[in-house]
C-alpha cells in the first residue's frame, strides 16, 4: 500500500518513500491508484506508533524495533496532508487518537533551548536527543499541520556553541592555520 525509496535490497514501503511519492503527485498534478491503501498502510504498524509518532516503516521481514522520529512523523503527516485527507482522530491506527496523540508526541520532543531532537525517550532511545536544525523545522511544520500550537519552553536556556576554534598544535606547511 505504501511507496519504496529505492529499488533492489530495500524495497520496501515506507512512510518517507509515501511522502516523497506525495509531493511528486503535488507537483505532477496526479495521484496515486489506490490512495486508501497507501493510508492504510501509513495507519498500520509499520507507519503510526501508538506513542502517535510515525516511524521509518519497513517489510515484515526485519527484527527492528518500533520506535518513533519527528523526521517519519513530519513525511506521515504531510503524506496524508497531501492526500488530501490529514491525520483525524476518527483513524483507525496503533495511536489511541491519532491526531491528538501525534501533536503531543512531537511537542514532547522540544529542548530547554526551543529546538527540537529526532527521538522521544523510550527503551530503544534512552536519552534526549540534541536539538538539530532540520528536526525543528520538521516538528515545527507537523505541529502546524496538526492544527497545533508551538509549544514554548518553560525555562529556556542559552544554545551552547558546538564549535570551538582552535589553533592546531602542528600547521600544514600549505594550509592557512588563521583562517578558521
Amino acid at each position: 500500500g505504501g511507496f519504496s525509496l529505492s529499488n533492489g535490497e530495500w524495497f520496501f514501503s515506507s512512510v518517507a518513500g509515501c511522502y516523497y511519492a506525495m509531493r511528486l503527485f503535488d507537483m505532477l498534478g496526479g495521484g496515486p491508484k489506490q490512495p486508501e491503501r497507501m493510508r492504510e498502510f501509513l495507519l498500520s504498524e509499520y507507519g503510526q506508533e501508538p506513542d502517535g509518532g510515525f516511524e521509518v516503516g519497513h517489510h515484515k521481514g526485519w527484527r527492528q524495533n518500533h520506535y518513533s522520529r519527528v523526521e517519519d512523523t513530519y513525511y506521515g503527516v504531510l503524506a496524508l496532508e497531501l492526500m488530501g485527507k490529514p491525520l483525524n482522530d476518527l483513524d483507525s491506527s496503533r495511536a489511541k487518537r491519532p491526531q491528538s496523540d501525534c501533536a503531543p508526541w512531537i511537542s514532547c520532543l522540544q529542548n530547554p533551548d526551543g529546538g527540537f531532537g529526532r527521538f522521544g525517550i523510550s527503551e530503544h532511545t534512552p536519552l534526549p536527543s540534541p536539538s538539530e536544525m532540520r528536526s525543528s523545522m520538521q516538528a515545527v511544520i507537523a505541529l502546524k499541520s496538526l492544527g497545533a500550537a508551538y509549544p514554548q519552553p518553560v525555562q529556556t536556556v542559552e544554545p551552547v556553541n558546538e564549535v570551538v576554534a582552535h589553533r592546531p598544535l602542528n600547521l600544514h606547511p600549505c594550509v592557512n592555520g588563521d583562517d578558521p
